[in-house]
């Protein structure tokens, strides 16, 4: 554990340069923060143990398709010069990183080492910190960040986050699409090369945007079949995402946790070079073949609340007027309709991908405060702020 390469953390061990605000009183107050975060450390563990079985259960059990594990340390201080030392605002992290806690679902749990070693690397006898025995989160603070001592005493809320995706596939069965090939009409060739850009219709658009063949029987079947690939999975997501919102409220009223958050995104994969070349620019997400583009769902996030009612996943979201547009006649699912018409991607960037994923994203929160209790922004104003 000790045998570190970095020379950064090498010159910080040895060399720190904040000795002279580890007084008496600050000791004591590291002390404090470390027995808080041990603490805490213990309290996360065994609901990590059971929420990771929880969802291998539910992978066995066919309830979803995949999940993503990871542990997010956030740390925030309300101290003016802190936030501006670190170049943030009260709200946002000073610092943040993904850490090794709780384990990774392929390997259980992760080494015991985490959990009972002494993460302190301030070795030498001679330094006044060298006695106290660090629990990992603490060694993360103290030794991956870029923080000063001063900074970390300026701390006054650390956040654990278990992040989990609840992942839903929508794939395509190969057989069905090659026969959409073999059926495939080309479309009636228009001349729209002499229609300014403010009179074309909407179909035109996509046809000057992509190619004339863009609304051929095969394409147009394609997306029909997505559409109710969509509204499959929709149904069946639906009661799940109930549940699981039913399960968060019941936990965090219990105090197994001290919030969460709960966000549903649709993800959409393409290894076609055209797609990741055309959304590039727009999108930085889409640099490689293996990078999705990924986008908020307001589907799922309410329960049984006003919002989702059964309208949004029973009414036809096609907004097309015009019934001798090539795509009239496909009674849009609401996820459909946030593909191909809020998403910004043309209509052959989605004939472009070959899978999709719905992601039921789930924050489980703890909180350690060793301060006054401040506001911390939520991902809910960063999405109305983006907005």
């Amino acid at each position: 554990m000790k045998n570190l390469e970095d020379s950064n953390l090498n010159e910080r061990v040895n060399q720190d340069p904040n000795l002279g605000v580890l007084t008496k009183e600050t000791i004591d107050k590291i002390i404090h923060i470390n027995d808080l975060l041990k603490k805490e450390e213990e309290r996360v563990r065994p609901f990590a143990e059971k929420l990771r079985a929880k969802l291998n259960a539910s992978i066995s059990e066919n309830e979803i398709w995949d999940y993503n594990f990871r542990t997010n340390l956030a740390v925030f201080s309300g101290d003016v010069a802190c936030n501006k030392r670190n170049m943030t605002t009260d709200g946002n992290p000073i610092y943040q990183e993904h850490i090794g806690l709780y384990g990774k679902k392929q390997h259980g749990d992760t080494d015991e080492m985490f959990y009972s070693d002494d993460w302190n690397l301030y070795c030498p006898t001679g330094h006044p910190l060298h006695q106290i025995p660090f629990c990992y989160t603490m060694h993360c603070i103290a030794f991956h960040s870029h923080l000063t001592w001063q900074d970390i005493l300026d701390i006054d809320c650390v956040w654990i986050e278990l992040k989990v995706d609840y992942q839903f596939q929508i794939a395509y069965d190969e057989n069905i699409l090659a026969e959409f090939e073999k059926q495939s009409r080309p479309a009636k060739p228009m001349d729209l090369e002499n229609i300014a850009w403010s009179d074309l219709t909407f179909e035109q658009r996509q046809i000057r945007e992509t190619n004339p063949n863009i609304f051929d029987s095969k394409n147009i079947e394609k997306l029909r079949y997505l559409n109710e690939l969509l509204k499959k999975e929709e149904q069946r997501i639906r009661p799940f995402a109930h549940n699981l919102r039913a399960s968060l409220e019941e936990i965090l009223a219990q105090n197994q946790v001290d919030d969460f958050n709960f966000e549903p995104r649709y993800i959409c994969h393409s290894s076609t070079s055209d797609f990741i070349k055309g959304n590039k620019k727009e999108r930085r997400n889409l640099l490689r073949a293996d990078w999705p583009y990924k986008s908020y769902l307001y589907l799922f996030e309410d329960g049984d609340k006003a919002q989702d009612k059964d309208y949004k996943y029973e009414d036809n979201w096609n907004y097309q007027e015009d019934t001798s547009h090539s795509l009239a006649d496909i009674p849009f699912c609401y996820t459909m309709k946030e593909l191909y018409y809020e998403s910004g991607l043309n209509l052959q960037d989605i004939l472009d991908i070959d899978n999709m994923r719905i992601s039921l994203e789930v924050n489980y929160q703890f909180f350690v405060y060793y301060g006054e209790p401040h506001k911390v922004n939520s991902k809910e104003d960063e999405i109305e702020a983006d907005s």
